[in-house]
């Protein structure tokens, strides 16, 4: 509301209050409408203003797109840059491969011994394993299941992902050591 005040504010400051009778009235740098610019300037005068403007046309076209070209090679840089990144992040996922058992074990000691088992099936599943899986492995109800790997999920060792309808628990590929 502010902005729009402000504006109508310049806007109306700006304009000039003119006052005439008749469009005759009307006078631009000194010369009518109606009168000849044959009486204030020669035709060679004339010539060379049009060429002038020609010039700042065409000049003023090439600008144009010029920036248009550099804004294109701007943004073009940056999604190859974004690309990169996601590339070098996917590189670098892939080469930290899972934490192994002792390691997990020491940085979580105070994991319950059914929760060690399942970390230890889902690391010999190569770091993953569907939680069906898991309930027909420890012959767990669904219930029973889902709360243990919840407990997991929150305790950091493993993150749980939807797939399709099912839910994939997966090993972290990184764990920071409770203090």
């Amino acid at each position: 509301m502010n902005r729009l005040l402000l504006i109508l504010i310049l806007t109306l400051n700006f304009q000039s209050f003119t006052k005439a009778d008749d469009i005759r009235d009307f006078q631009i740098e000194g010369v009518g409408i109606y009168e000849s610019l044959l009486n204030y300037m020669t035709e060679e005068e004339i010539k060379n203003e049009e060429d002038n403007y020609l010039y700042i046309i065409i000049s003023g076209i090439i600008s144009g797109i010029i920036v248009i070209l550099l804004v294109f090679v701007i943004i073009i840089v940056r999604n190859k840059q974004k690309n990169v990144k996601k590339i070098d992040q996917v590189v670098t996922i892939q080469k930290n491969d899972i934490l192994d058992l002792e390691t997990i074990f020491k940085l979580k000691s105070d994991l319950r011994e059914d929760d060690k088992e399942l970390v230890k099936f889902i690391f010999n599943n190569n770091g993953e394993a569907l939680e069906s899986e898991l309930r027909k492995k420890f012959l767990q109800p669904r219930t029973t299941m889902w709360r243990a790997v919840k407990r997991l999920e929150r305790e950091g060792v493993v993150e749980i992902q939807k797939k399709d309808l099912q839910n994939l628990v997966k090993l972290r590929k990184n764990m920071e050591e409770e203090t």
